[in-house]
């Protein structure tokens, strides 16, 4: 089977991590680098093709995170959103008119250090 050449311009710091990312993978070569990293990629579009999620799971299993990236959500299905009917009173609908329209408060002190060490 003939290979195909394949060439890429990467950031300084995206070849950096390709790097660091090889050296603790041990792959000999780019091409071994690209391989694994393509079956991966299939791998993970299958699964949210099936509508699986994709996650890390602590050693201890008590934390998950999910991994998200919009190249794998756009061939995720669709998500079946339930629709519900609110039947609002005259009073109700009212007083969400009074709420929305009066100045609303400021954020707290607690809020704004909290966004501030993000």
């Amino acid at each position: 089977m003939r290979t195909a050449k394949f060439q890429a311009d990467l950031a300084p710091s995206d070849f950096a991590v390709l790097q660091t990312l090889m050296n603790q993978m041990e792959v000999r070569s780019k091409a071994d680098f690209l391989s694994t990293a393509i079956y991966f990629m299939q791998w993970a579009v299958a699964e949210r093709k099936k509508g699986y999620r994709i996650a890390t799971v602590s050693p201890d299993g008590s934390r998950v995170k999910e991994v998200v990236m919009p190249e794998l959500e756009r061939v995720a299905p669709p998500i079946d959103l339930s629709f519900s009917q609110l039947d609002w009173t005259k009073e109700e609908l009212d007083n969400f008119k009074r709420l929305t329209a009066e100045q609303q408060p400021g954020p707290t002190e607690h809020l704004v250090r909290a966004m501030k060490t993000r």
